[in-house]
């Protein structure tokens, strides 16, 4: 069975480009700090938390990975490049034994998460790219006829 579970953490979030709506965040696990700020490129202070509790029937998410946070990003420039995603600045991370007891990893443990975005250009720039190539290959058409 599982030995540990998620107890909760405090982290920020940064990309290296675009925005952060605070609209879009979800805590998936139901507990919701609302002390996280957004800040240029950075959500500081992300706070998930979730209780288990056996002797009060009260039983955590033992998933491994398990969902903590969701985050939606915004761009204002569409060109085609990978804006990369991190965990920063860590400042506590729990876990509980299976009978409820909370732990506090040493931060020295912490990996901190990194991922990325791949933004691709709208389809209309794609649709302009295929006429024009449509358009050169009619004329050479012509030309050779």
């Amino acid at each position: 069975g599982v030995s540990e579970l998620f107890g909760g953490g405090t982290f920020d979030l940064t990309a290296s480009e675009g925005d952060w709506p605070p609209h879009l965040w979800v805590f998936p696990l139901g507990i919701q700090d609302p002390g996280p700020n957004a800040r240029a490129r950075s959500i500081i202070g992300v706070n998930p938390v979730q209780c288990h509790i056996p002797s009060l029937g009260i039983f955590g998410d033992p998933s491994n990975p398990i969902h903590v946070f969701s985050a939606g990003w915004t761009t204002t420039d569409f060109s085609a490049r990978t804006v990369s995603i991190v965990t920063e600045n860590t400042s506590i991370f729990g876990v509980y034994s299976q009978a409820g007891v909370p732990t506090t990893i040493p931060l020295s443990n912490v990996v901190h998460g990194s991922s990325s975005i791949v933004v691709v250009p709208p389809p209309a720039s794609l649709t302009t790219a295929a006429i024009a190539f449509a358009t050169c290959s009619i004329t050479r058409r012509r030309r050779r006829a």
